[in-house]
């Protein structure tokens, strides 16, 4: 009985894991999408200074 729920509490964390791995991943690429396209000229000065 023990090992039943330990293993279905492992497989929902397992999922809940790739859940946030994938949300979080996606957010991330979202969010430099819109960066980029909303000021590259911004991006381009920041790299400048840079050097």
């Amino acid at each position: 009985m023990i090992g039943r729920i330990l293993s279905i509490l492992g497989a929902l964390f397992a999922a809940v894991a790739t859940l946030l791995v994938a949300g979080v991943g996606w957010l991330r690429w979202k969010w430099t999408s819109f960066r980029t396209r909303r000021g590259p000229a911004v991006i381009e000065s920041e790299f400048v200074e840079e050097e």
